[in-house]
């Protein structure tokens, strides 16, 4: 990768900081504000707030197909159009059902320019698999910043201004975010889809794959459980605390440290060297976040409760680069579509999971809600060490190191 392609990364990732701080972010500093402004209920809020998120899961396999036929930079372009005008709606509008349509806007802004987007930029300009893991670990660490940067900041915005001002930062913020790819991102990882495209020999192999959908479906299980326990610590890790007789602010300080949990793994990977085993970007993973639900749910004290959202973090953090790794080297050139399969039940997960996880806290305890979630992980670990062993040519076979995504080379022979 060139001097510029490894300047774009780090650009493409501070895009991605900001688009998450804005449309995924925004909603726990706005839902209050956005609640008065147009006089409904929070219930509502919450609603229009999933349906963004669903939206965004129900086009994600659309997205995908529109990347690998090399739409890439319109549809980003589009999402940004989409969450801008979504954002403004929010700022301008009094009506209820307009809060719906600007959750709405926000959602399809959300599906077009975020982590799936930015792993599809990646895969198509950079061939070499210790570089592009790096790449993707260079994006989710700036991704990562997201909600320690912009909750802060919107949150200032609204107590020190209104709610319409700081949708309007938003909205110019996102703008921003885009002009930074078109001019700093797109032209450093061009897209190089010969590297991508399978040879003959490679979708002959493909095509006798025993069961493609299957491995789909193992996917989606997967990071979809990761997704759910995540929503479902998110939702009751607070309240759980709060009902033991613990300060609501050290109970949401104990939870700030999910997201920054999620960095030292991703930062690891950013040493260069040899790939590191399989098993680190999948088994592993699932084995912490199962035992941090577990610690979490179970402490007590505040310093284990810590301890175990910090754990269950780090297994998130990797978890995160699994899956488009996984997926580019069982698919290939499809690798978008099928990213998107998999992010469309991640995506339906992360929008009824706290609904959900609240109702279901009304008539259980939020500790075995946890429990269960931990045993769900544990159960999975057998699906997740297969996946981790994507078909691959013969010699490499149970050598415990994650395959070479790339198609073979074409000869040049005379």
């Amino acid at each position: 990768m060139s001097r510029s392609g490894g300047m774009a990364v780090w650009w493409l990732g501070l895009a991605q900081c900001v688009a998450w701080g804005v449309l995924y972010y925004g909603f726990p500093v706005w839902q209050l504000p956005l609640q008065a402004q147009f006089g409904v209920s929070m219930a509502w809020v919450a609603a229009a707030y999933s349906a963004a998120l669903l939206v965004a899961a129900l086009v994600a396999p659309r997205v995908g197909r529109g990347f690998d036929s090399g739409h890439g930079a319109a549809l980003f372009r589009a999402g940004l159009l989409a969450g801008v005008c979504g954002l403004l709606v929010l700022a301008v509008s009094r009506q209820p059902a307009a809060l719906l349509l600007g959750w709405v806007g926000v959602g399809t802004g959300m599906a077009l320019t975020l982590y799936e987007t930015a792993f599809a930029l990646v895969h198509r300009a950079i061939a070499d698999p210790g570089l592009r893991l790096r790449g993707l670990a260079a994006v989710t660490v700036m991704g990562g910043l997201a909600s320690t940067v912009f909750l802060p900041l919107l949150g200032s915005l609204v107590e020190h201004a209104d709610l319409r001002t700081s949708l309007l930062a938003g909205a110019v913020a996102v703008l921003a975010a885009g002009w930074l790819v078109e001019r700093k991102v797109l032209p450093g990882l061009p897209a190089v889809p010969d590297r991508l495209a399978p040879s003959p020999s490679q979708s002959q192999s493909q095509s006798q794959s025993p069961r493609p959908g299957g491995s789909i479906v193992a996917l989606a299980t997967v990071f979809t459980s990761g997704t759910v326990a995540a929503m479902a610590l998110i939702t009751l890790f607070v309240p759980m605390l709060v009902s033991r007789g613990i300060e609501l602010a050290q109970a949401a300080l104990v939870l700030a440290a999910f997201g920054v949990a999620q960095l030292p793994g991703r930062m690891w990977l950013l040493r260069g060297g040899r790939l590191p085993s399989v098993a680190v970007l999948t088994v592993w993973p699932m084995v912490m976040q199962a035992a941090g639900l577990a610690a979490a749910a179970f402490a007590d004290s505040m310093a284990l409760a810590g301890l175990g959202v910090a754990l269950f973090g780090l297994g998130a953090g990797l978890h995160t680069l699994a899956r488009p790794w996984l997926v580019q080297a069982r698919f290939g050139a499809d690798a978008g579509y099928r990213n998107g399969q998999v992010a469309l039940g991640q995506g339906i997960g992360r929008a009824l999971t706290p609904v959900v996880a609240a109702l279901a806290g009304v008539w259980l305890d939020p500790r075995w809600i946890l429990l269960g979630l931990a045993l769900v992980l544990v159960s999975l670990l057998p699906v997740a060490r297969r996946l981790s062993m994507p078909p691959m040519a013969p010699a490499n076979r149970g050598q415990g190191r994650l395959p070479d995504p790339r198609p073979p080379e074409p000869s040049t022979g005379h």
